[in-house]
């Protein structure tokens, strides 16, 4: 499909204003297909629930004539450290209640678009501890996400699924990222190879 407007929804792996790149994930891809339009949606620190930026609310600025949408998200809920809460919660006060929120809202008020859910690379500890206050690990957000993902039948690319971008490699952390979060040039790169290899 020749996409015409790419909208991508994130956090600081998105917001180009850290300066952490100077080619990013989503400018490769929109050279590749070839996307005349793109809308940046990241802010740094922003979480899927309440309180940081949330994307919960923040949905509302997808523009209506986006026909590809990616939803970058869920390190910073498990690092900042969002409530996990479980399968079925209702409640934007919770991860799973939050992103069901979220992605239910998406589906009814952007139809048009195709969306994906795109959960990052295994993490190391430089930036975010191991274990977060509510004694969760990424592993936890990571599972979360796939359960959401698919009851709504959003597709999911699972970078933290690929040990060969795993940044708690610390060889691959030193090539492909600034902290064992963020990634560089190099890492932009290597996730962008793998989001278009998952594009329909």
């Amino acid at each position: 499909m020749a996409y015409q407007h790419l909208t991508i929804l994130g956090d600081s792996i998105t917001d180009r204003r850290n300066h952490y790149a100077t080619k990013w994930y989503y400018d490769w891809l929109a050279e590749w297909q070839a996307i005349p339009k793109v809308t940046n949606l990241g802010l740094s620190g922003s979480t899927v629930a309440p309180p940081y930026d949330p994307m919960v609310q923040r949905w509302q600025a997808i523009p209506t004539d986006t026909d590809l949408l990616l939803i970058y998200a869920g390190v910073n809920d498990f690092g900042r450290d969002t409530p996990l809460g479980q399968f079925g919660d209702q409640t934007a006060a919770t991860f799973y209640g939050a992103l069901s929120q979220l992605l239910g809202r998406i589906k009814r008020q952007r139809p048009m678009a195709d969306c994906y859910f795109i959960s990052h690379v295994m993490i190391g500890t430089t930036f975010f501890p191991a274990v977060n206050h509510w004694g969760y690990r990424q592993i936890d957000y990571e599972q979360a996400i796939q359960k959401v993902t698919t009851a709504f039948a959003v597709a999911h690319i699972s970078l933290y699924q690929h040990p060969e971008l795993s940044f708690a490699n610390a060889g691959q952390a030193d090539r492909l990222s600034l902290d064992t979060l963020h990634p560089n040039d190099a890492g932009h790169l290597a996730i962008a190879k793998v989001i278009q290899s998952e594009l329909a």
